[in-house]
């Protein structure tokens, strides 16, 4: 990853960088920087019915689950 263009790293970063749970994947500065400009650093692993899930990436769906589990979902 050292010798290849940024716009190849940032393709291949794409494709390898999801979520930030898993931040296996920071190795150098250049990968630390895309995964602070995808806000990647606010995501973290909660578990929600038994399965973990990303708390940012799923924001609006715990949100919405969140009403429901409290009731005051009116429509």
């Amino acid at each position: 990853m050292y010798n290849l263009p940024e716009d190849i790293q940032k393709e291949i970063l794409s494709f390898v960088m999801v979520c930030g749970k898993n931040s296996n994947y920071i190795v150098n500065k250049e990968t630390y920087n895309y995964f602070k400009s995808k806000n990647f650093h606010k995501c973290g692993p909660i578990i929600v019915l038994g399965k973990h899930v990303c708390k940012n990436c799923y924001k609006r769906e715990l949100q919405y689950f969140q009403m429901i589990c409290m009731n005051c979902g009116y429509f």
